[in-house]
């Protein structure tokens, strides 16, 4: 198996609205986890939130003890990844999917349920950066934020990172009125293939259709423990 995505835990400290998780609080167990992955070459653990999930820095280090993985990487609403990250990084992660729609913190209240978490959030994407970790910024494209996409495309500005648009169907605009938005914030923004790049860019932007999947693990075969799979955020 080349891909594989483990569901830790469906439990979340967020409420977003479109999400149709369970929020079991379940947890799967580290054999588990550690038996499923054998013999995958890349490997994505999400959720829910995985950073709710028991020492999640041990598992990264367990996963990449073992023979044939070759990459683990965490998606992760961000709320409490700062404190985590330098034992992250050390434990050998490859890469870090953060997912964030807004940086406006009233359309994030609303879209969450949750307020005063942002600073957090950017907290552990700067700290990420900070420490040299890959990391993919994963906002979900909604009506309210399609004219705020140009500020989350600021982070590949700033940063070596990829700002990845995700949309969702029935719920998002059309891919093209996105590029129109990025289009007047970003000049000479052109396609690479499915990368698009600008000189204005230290990073770089993608579109996705899920919110797990950066770094290439779009498609990945799906492990979870104790529910059947839904679709939603990590």
């Amino acid at each position: 198996m080349e891909k594989l995505r483990i569901i830790l835990t469906e439990e979340c400290d967020l409420a977003c609205r479109y999400c149709r998780r369970s929020g079991n609080a379940a947890q799967a167990e580290r054999s588990a986890v550690l038996a499923a992955a054998e013999g995958a070459e890349r490997v994505e653990l999400a959720g829910g939130e995985p950073l709710l999930w028991p020492d999640v820095c041990g598992l990264v280090r367990e996963l990449k003890a073992q023979p044939g993985t070759e990459w683990v990487g965490l998606t992760t609403n961000g709320t409490r990844l700062a404190p985590l990250v330098p034992e992250l990084a050390k434990a050998g992660l490859d890469g870090v999917n953060l997912h964030l729609d807004t940086c406006n913190a009233f359309d994030f209240a609303a879209i969450t349920g949750r307020e005063q978490v942002m600073n957090d959030i950017l907290n552990g994407l700067w700290a990420a950066v900070a420490h040299g970790l890959p990391v993919t910024v994963s906002s979900v494209l909604l009506p309210e934020t399609l004219p705020q996409i140009s500020v989350m495309a600021g982070f590949a500005k700033q940063y070596l990172l990829t700002v990845r648009v995700v949309s969702l169907p029935g719920l998002s605009p059309d891919r093209d009125e996105a590029l129109s938005v990025l289009g007047r914030y970003i000049k000479h923004l052109e396609p690479d293939g499915e990368v698009w790049r600008s000189d204005e860019l230290r990073g770089r932007i993608t579109f996705g259709g899920e919110i797990p999947g950066a770094f290439d693990m779009e498609g990945a075969a799906v492990v979870t423990f104790g529910e059947e799979k839904r679709e939603g955020q990590p």
